[in-house]
Formats: structure tokens, C-alpha cells, sequence
């Protein structure tokens, strides 16, 4: 082997190992990355709401004896006065009614024993018409007319008007919606590199 073939193939190794080693040529590879994804997903939460509960109910009022009188026979007249006082700011009417118990019949000790089927007189229906906080003094006149009857203690019954009363309160509703989250997720890509073959050849 000559010199001249020796440098020919010196060369060719030369340029073999640049080619090899040094010249970087375009390779496709697979590329693993992280990719954030939305998606859909239902969320509970608690939202307050007003609500209004309405209800009838009788009116609130104070009511007493002022005074009772009781004139025998021959006149047999009971008088009684009673105050009712209207607690509403809302006029209305009140009805109002008297019984009278015969103490020989009915003695005022034993009052919590009797009911209103134990009444011996009782007088007719007053209709009172209060303002809002009007109160009044009622004066109820009845006639007896049995003479012989003691009529010295009595009750007196109101029914009040009934009115329509409503309060709101804040209350707890459980609910949902609809919300866009994000989720990580590993994806696949073809990327085209650089490098000489052989580092190719060994990353194979």
C-alpha cells in the first residue's frame, strides 16, 4: 500500500468520523409533556333565600273587669264594665259576652270546676269596634230574671278578629352549578431533534 492510498483512505476516515461523530443530521422523536385539559364538574353550595310564612291569627288584646254591680230584685239589672284594649296596629272587631254564675248554684270556690255549659245567665253579644291600640270601656247591662238567683261573680269571653301575620326568615338552600376545572394530562408529541448519527444510533 502506497502513501497516497494511505492518505485516500486517512481521509475517508476523516470524513466517516465527521459525518459519525460531529455533523448533527434531523431525526423524529417522541415527546412526552403535561397539557392542562378543562372540564365540566357539578359543585354544591349553600345560597341564603328570604321566605314568608304567613298564618292567621286571632288578634292580641288586654282585657279586665273595671267594675260589677248587681241591683236585686225588683229592678234584677246586672251591670258589668269591662276594658278591652286593641294591641294591633290593624282596627277590628271584638266580640264580647258576659256569664253569670248563681253563687247557690255555682259557688265562686269551685269556679275551675264549672264550664260554659254551667252558666246560668249570660248576657247578649257586644260587638266593639277598636281603632289600632284603642282601648274602651264597655258597660254590659243585663236582665235577670230569676229572683231568687245570687248572681255576685261572673266571667267575661272575648273573640277577638282574626288577622293574617306574616315574618320572613333567612334560610339555607342547598344548591348546584356547574364549574370548569383543569386537569393535567400527559400527552404524546413528534418533535424533530438534531444529532449525529451515532449518538442516534445509541438512543435507540
Amino acid at each position: 500500500m502506497n502513501k497516497v492510498t494511505v492518505i485516500v483512505y486517512t481521509l475517508i476516515l476523516v470524513v466517516l468520523g465527521i459525518l459519525m461523530f460531529v455533523i448533527p443530521f434531523p431525526y423524529n422523536s417522541t415527546e412526552v409533556y403535561t397539557e392542562k385539559e378543562p372540564y365540566d364538574t357539578q359543585e354544591k353550595y349553600t345560597e341564603q333565600e328570604v321566605e314568608e310564612a304567613c298564618a292567621n291569627q286571632p288578634y292580641e288584646y288586654s282585657a279586665g273587669f273595671v267594675r260589677e254591680e248587681f241591683f236585686p230584685y225588683p229592678s234584677s239589672l246586672l251591670e258589668t264594665e269591662i276594658k278591652i284594649k286593641n294591641l294591633e296596629n290593624e282596627p277590628g272587631d271584638f266580640i264580647l259576652k258576659i256569664y253569670y254564675f248563681d253563687e247557690n248554684k255555682h259557688p265562686e270556690d269551685d269556679r275551675h270546676d264549672y264550664t260554659e255549659k254551667d252558666v246560668d245567665l249570660e248576657s247578649i253579644a257586644y260587638l266593639v269596634a277598636l281603632t289600632p291600640y284603642e282601648s274602651e270601656n264597655v258597660v254590659v247591662k243585663t236582665t235577670a230574671r230569676d229572683r231568687d238567683a245570687d248572681y255576685t261573680w261572673q266571667i267575661f269571653k272575648i273573640t277577638p278578629p282574626i288577622i293574617e301575620k306574616c315574618e320572613t326568615k333567612l334560610t339555607d338552600v342547598e344548591k348546584s352549578r356547574t364549574v370548569t376545572k383543569y386537569k393535567e394530562v400527559n400527552k404524546t408529541r413528534i418533535v424533530t431533534r438534531f444529532a449525529p448519527l451515532v449518538k442516534q444510533w445509541l438512543n435507540y
